[in-house]
């Protein structure tokens, strides 16, 4: 045995007696920051952008944010979707009391199997959020878990509602609070591995740069330095029926930007564009963009594209997922063909 090995097994020795720490070797499991499985957020595209890994990452914190009427909540309702469709446990913390359960319905949740929390300070919004997840780690529910919180700055802190009107509040006081409710959030997550996907406003930002971006996500730093992915969602225009003065606004389309994608390599993807419709975004057309991009679905011209030697134009796509057998089957063939090609590397692989 060499003097580095000595030496390593005697300070893992010493480390190994300290009941604050677990010593784990690389690639071991039981490493905090290893990620066991995805969340599909529901959108094919989203999936392939983030890393290629298939989706969100388990036991991690994630920040939809943007303008009003942007789509973060509807893109929260598909992650929740596809978390029962694993048969896994889901949170939606409703800060706002904007919680719309005809549209979650359409969009595919099951209400039986969803916990709806309201709730109106800061700090009551961490303490519902380790509150659920103490009882499923005490339960020893090893499915996926996730918690939506809509929204982190919707609410003010218990120090604001104690406060009169006139009096000023502290400096900060809303980001300090965020700060640590998210630090006691993290070693919770790596035990349950559980998903987090705050949703947050975007407000201008202060500068005088030409070029420099001009929204930012409120709450301060606490959530930017500790969520492990931070999406921008964008309207880039309408969808509209008929022409003229009877023109009828019956969606958006909306764009992704991915502002902060850990373990990955720059430049972030961007999409540029997803139909959201009154039953949710787009994810047929999102499964065939994306199946275009991992080469699963060959693309012959703008409308006419090619699936296992048969040609198909684009109007025919939803027939073609119907005869593969549905949605569900079309993506998780999609996905099975990223993985054996490279173009998909799941997590925990």
């Amino acid at each position: 045995m060499s003097d580095l090995e000595k030496i390593l097994q005697l300070t893992r020795k010493k480390l190994e007696k300290n009941k604050f720490v677990d010593i784990h070797m690389a690639g071991d499991p039981g490493i905090a920051s290893f990620v066991p499985f995805p969340y599909p957020t529901g959108l094919a595209e989203l999936d392939y952008h983030f890393g290629g890994k298939c989706g969100l990452p388990a036991g991690k914190m994630i920040e939809y944010y943007g303008l009003p009427a942007s789509g973060k909540t509807t893109l929260s309702y598909h992650a929740i979707v596809e978390c029962q469709k694993l048969g896994g446990l889901a949170l939606f913390v409703d800060s706002e009391q904007s919680f719309d359960e005809e549209r979650a319905q359409t969009i595919g949740v099951n209400m039986k199997n969803l916990s709806v929390a309201s709730t109106d300070t800061i700090e009551s919004i961490f303490n519902t959020i380790e509150e659920f997840l103490a009882s499923v780690s005490e339960s020893k529910f090893n499915g996926p878990v996730i918690v939506v919180v809509d929204s982190i700055t919707g609410v003010p802190t218990e120090f604001d509602i104690e406060q009169d009107m006139t009096q000023e509040g502290r400096i900060g006081q809303e980001a300090k609070q965020i700060r640590r409710g998210v630090r006691r959030l993290q070693g919770m997550l790596s035990k349950t591995k559980a998903l987090v996907i705050f949703i947050n406003h975007a407000v201008s930002k202060m500068t005088t740069m030409p070029y420099a971006k001009k929204t930012q996500a409120a709450g301060g730093y606490g959530i930017k330095f500790m969520e492990f992915i931070r999406l921008e969602l964008k309207t880039t225009g309408q969808l509209k029926e008929g022409t003229g003065d009877d023109a009828m606004r019956i969606g958006q389309k909306v764009g992704f930007e991915i502002e902060k994608l850990k373990n990955a390599a720059l430049p972030y993807p961007k999409i540029e564009e997803i139909q959201l419709l009154a039953n949710g975004f787009d994810k047929i057309t999102s499964l065939l963009n994306a199946g275009v991009k991992t080469n699963w679905i060959g693309k012959k011209s703008k409308l006419v594209y090619t699936l296992l030697d048969k040609q198909f134009d684009k109007d025919e796509w939803p027939q073609v997922i119907a005869g593969i057998g549905g949605y569900d089957t079309a993506y998780k063939s999609w996905k099975e063909h990223g993985i054996e090609t490279g173009a998909l590397i799941p997590w925990g692989a």
